[in-house]
């Protein structure tokens, strides 16, 4: 229930942003598979670091109750050197995309929509317009 309500809630901003950025990566030359390349990296990592805070946080919240073995928690801290690195760094990201979750979310959910219609617009499903330059106003 909470996640269709979340999704009702970040829909609307979404959908501006990701028809935003599919219309301005259509302005590129570049291949379609370039141009996902593009969009999705950056909101791929947001969404692997929320996954890890939030097993991190599911796993220390249940901790008084965990059993001695450990879990998802202690086998994500027990890494060692550059896996080590990137757990702990990925926590971070996620911990801060927590925090900031009323703008990680529509920005994820926002590319992912951005890829949808890229993907319509090269199959000829939909046709999208590049930005139009805005003009440029004096500075006062």
């Amino acid at each position: 229930m909470a996640g269709i309500l979340l999704l009702l809630f970040f829909a609307p901003l979404a959908a501006i942003h990701g028809r935003r950025r599919a219309r301005a990566l259509v302005e590129t030359s570049a291949g379609v598979g370039r141009q996902l390349l593009r969009l999705l990296t950056v909101p791929m990592v947001v969404l692997v670091s929320l996954t890890v805070a939030l097993l991190v946080r599911r796993e220390q919240a249940g901790a008084p109750f965990a059993s001695p073995t450990g879990g998802a928690a202690a086998t994500l801290s027990a890494q060692d050197g550059i896996v080590g690195l990137l757990v702990t760094m990925a926590g971070w990201i996620g911990e801060f995309s927590l925090i900031l979750f009323f703008l990680a979310i529509p920005y994820v959910i926002g590319s992912l929509i951005a890829a949808a219609l890229l993907i319509l617009h090269s199959c000829g499903e939909i046709t999208l317009r590049p930005l139009a330059a805005e003009p440029e106003e004096p500075a006062s």
